[in-house]
């Protein structure tokens, strides 16, 4: 999977914005704490976002060689358009499909007919539905190996000398879509969606699999002519797949007997990155006539802004490396909006860009510069154990810190003691601004499965007092690595000064265990949802 590490909006001393409006509606598996959940509908307040088509591909078709695009070809026939695909990283559509081309814009000239479970262009755009265009929301060149998950049409050969269109649902290169394998069409193996039933988890029924990404799903024949293929009747589907490892699921409205679909919403557990453009509301403007230009955005506590610029953007046309304008480099986010004025540039054409980029840690200790402030504690009358830091050296257990450090917190560099309660503190944290935030760090796990217990508190930075819950670190397991773990901070900690308390407690069993070795702790501010 290609890196995600930021996200640019460029502009033209303007703006442009796309608003796509949360929503909170779930159909198919249960939204988790992290991943991405895009609802075009907006709760079923809004259409969603469509894309269809017909004398498109009908047109220029049949074909004779793979598309540039690498959707909609399966060796052994032929391809068509990519009629709508997304990325469920991002949550941005794109589309092959030319705007004159496009059922779902009203001035468009098509003329097919075929798309009534979808309603009229004049229907979906009153009810707030969007429609891309090849234009607008063109596929990215590298969309068939990353990211992309593709609904796409395709002309193949019947079996009996006719060609048949089919609706298809495709994954790049990096992912797969959820269906049975079919080998009979014309004698091309291919998979049969498996539509996802209402709180179906995704990979339960069905199968993945990576030997063919591609997913037929079905077709007919009307008087030797070529049809849509229903993508299993009309109607609302859900579509599982998966991409880097990451299950999701996508709701989309299909049209009957042509090639169409509406995008209604979709949910991805990969969360590397979730916003779209219209996000930030970046904007460029001037209130005296061009002497002064202001940028305003929607900034977010998770990363930080730079404001690049380009003369020649056509020589250039990657904005991830312009230069930053001078003193807007690294901006923190500012509530309620990010606001800065500068004098405007010599030259009569200039472009800008938004870079978003993810913040530094808010506190991260790899514990190789010594205790610093951490704070050891022995809470039980008898001492036999204390956190120590150094290089494990128990009888079994770790024998380094994570990724082969010399540095670990742990109870006891050798074997931990009975009836033990001793607790470890951070430095103060300052979550001042912070709106949602993460707790990581390494463990080893390695006593006692069923008499010892380790938990880990949030603490007052000053009166060192409970805050919210307390969290039980599941110790039943013995490790053979050290395991991140991840513990979401308690709401009751988030805008002040904080400190992280671990705390290990041993029941009266002489064991000749490691007991708990912890490295690496960060603690990371959250996208806010």
């Amino acid at each position: 999977m290609a890196s995600m590490k930021k996200l640019i909006m460029a502009f033209l001393l303007a703006s442009w914005l796309m608003e796509l409006l949360p929503g909170a509606e779930v159909r198919y598996l249960e939204l988790g704490t992290d991943g991405v959940h895009y609802d075009y509908t907006a709760g079923g307040t809004l259409a969603g976002i469509g894309s269809a088509s017909y004398d498109y591909w009908i047109s220029r078709g049949p074909w004779n060689a793979p598309p540039a695009s690498g959707f909609g070809d399966q060796s052994a026939d032929n391809e068509g358009a990519v009629l709508l695909a997304f990325n469920p990283y991002t949550g941005e559509v794109f589309t092959q499909i030319a705007a004159p081309d496009q059922y779902l814009n009203p001035l468009a000239s098509y003329s097919g007919g075929g798309h009534s479970s979808l309603g009229s262009a004049a229907e979906f755009l009153s009810r707030g539905g969007i429609y891309p265009t090849a234009a607008t929301h063109p596929l990215p060149l590298d969309a068939f190996s990353d990211n992309t998950i593709a609904f796409t049409t395709e002309l193949r050969p019947d079996g009996a000398g006719a060609w048949v269109v089919g609706l298809y649902a495709q994954a790049s290169e990096d992912g797969a879509i959820l269906g049975r394998m079919d080998p009979g069409h014309a004698g091309i193996a291919t998979y049969n969606p498996h539509f996802l039933q209402a709180a179906e988890e995704v990979g339960s029924a069905g199968s993945f699999s990576g030997s063919d990404i591609r997913v037929y799903c079905g077709y007919i024949g009307w008087g030797g002519a070529a049809w849509m293929g229903q993508f299993g009747g009309a109607g609302e589907k859900g579509i599982g797949f998966e991409l880097d490892g990451h299950l999701g699921w996508a709701r989309v409205l299909v049209s009957g007997d042509r090639a169409g679909l509406i995008l209604l919403e979709y949910y991805f557990e990969g969360n590397e990155f979730r916003r779209l453009p219209a996000d930030y509301k970046f904007a460029v403007s001037s209130h005296d006539g061009g002497d002064t230009l202001v940028f305003k955005w929607k900034g977010f506590t998770d990363e930080v802004y730079s404001v690049v610029h380009s003369d020649d953007p056509a020589a250039n046309p990657d904005p991830s490396v312009w230069p930053a304008w001078p003193g807007l480099q690294g901006l923190s986010a500012e509530s309620p909006l990010n606001r800065h004025a500068v004098g405007r540039p010599p030259g009569s054409r200039r472009f800008f860009a938004l870079v978003a980029e993810p913040a530094p840690p808010v506190f991260y200790d790899d514990l190789e510069s010594g205790p610093g402030d951490w704070v050891a504690i022995v809470n039980d009358p008898e001492g036999a154990t204390n956190w120590e830091l150094g290089t494990p050296a128990a009888s079994t257990g770790p024998l380094t810190g994570a990724d082969d450090s010399t540095n670990a917190w742990s109870t006891n560099l050798g074997n931990y003691g009975p009836e033990s309660d001793i607790s470890l503190r951070s430095p103060v944290i300052d979550l001042t601004g912070i709106e949602a935030a993460v707790l990581s760090f390494a463990a080893y796990r390695d006593a006692d499965v069923e008499g010892d217990r380790a938990e880990i508190s949030f603490l007052d930075g000053q009166g060192l007092s409970p805050l919210g819950r307390i969290f039980e670190l599941e110790m039943g397991t013995i490790d053979s690595d050290f395991v991140r773990q991840e513990i979401e901070v308690v709401p009751e900690a988030l805008g002040q000064r904080i400190i992280i308390e671990f705390r290990f407690i041993s029941d009266s069993t002489p064991d000749a265990y490691s007991g708990l070795t912890v490295d690496n702790v960060m603690v990371s501010a959250r996208p806010e949802n």
